[in-house]
């Protein structure tokens, strides 16, 4: 289990699991605060390998659990040496997103712990590029592309998750609506009016992926009126719905 439920981080004010010993915003060498091991000359970044080997220190693991725990160390690498300068992080946000869209964590985690993360930790790079205004330096192909492999990574989470890992899955991220017994993941798309059809095209994408293989075309959301989107999830049939 790769998934820290019991160690979460804080995000704008609300808790979220970590990952491994360095997936999670502050979360570095398996502690909160922590800081990554890297090289001071040449190429910073030790190896996935070399990691293995590095003595750790009190309270502190330097090993990376999987694929996917090595790219969130290579970003904290990164980030430590951006130190705080504007440019540096978003470049190494920007790095971090594109190697979470072409890692396919099912092939190494099957029971769908490591898809589920990758799948929202790219709705974050994602979420944290637009709030620093930074979205611009995305193409359209990569923005359509991150979105894509976002949710059919959460999707087969979802679907996969051990019985015992589902309720603190949702626990974390979904709200509970005890009306129509869903649960519920709200989300902001806040584009410029000349990114209205961008917006268009990327929330419906999303809304195809989830309807594929139901039988019905999926209605296009319109996109136009409203920046409020919610991701729903139905227990007893572990389907996602978006509107």
């Amino acid at each position: 289990m790769n998934i820290n439920w019991d160690v979460p981080f804080t995000y704008e004010g609300v808790l979220f699991p970590t990952y491994g010993n360095y997936g999670g915003a502050d979360y570095s060498a398996g502690v909160i605060g922590g800081t990554p091991e890297f090289k001071d000359h040449g190429n910073p970044y030790l190896s996935f390998n070399k990691l293995q080997t590095v003595s750790d220190a009190p309270g502190e693991n330097n090993d990376s659990v999987d694929p996917l725990d090595y790219l969130f160390y290579r970003h904290d690498v990164a980030i430590t040496l951006a130190d705080d300068d504007p440019a540096d992080v978003t470049a190494a946000n920007l790095t971090l997103l594109k190697g979470l869209v072409k890692l396919d964590p099912a092939k190494f985690d099957p029971e769908g712990e490591a898809s589920l993360y990758a799948g929202f930790a790219t709705l974050a790079m994602l979420g944290q590029l637009a709030e620093d205004g930074q979205l611009g330096l995305l193409s359209p192909k990569l923005i359509f592309a991150a979105l894509e492999d976002a949710i059919r990574d959460i999707q087969y989470g979802f679907e996969h998750l051990p019985e015992s890992e589902l309720q603190p899955a949702l626990a974390a991220y979904f709200e509970y609506d005890p009306l129509s017994e869903t649960f519920a993941f709200n989300f902001d798309v806040h584009t410029s009016a000349g990114q209205e059809l961008l917006e268009f095209a990327a929330i419906n994408l999303v809304n195809n992926v989830l309807d594929a293989g139901e039988g019905a075309d999926a209605a296009p959301i319109n996109t136009f009126l409203t920046d409020a989107y919610t991701l729903t999830f139905h227990l007893d049939t572990r389907d996602l719905d978006l509107a």
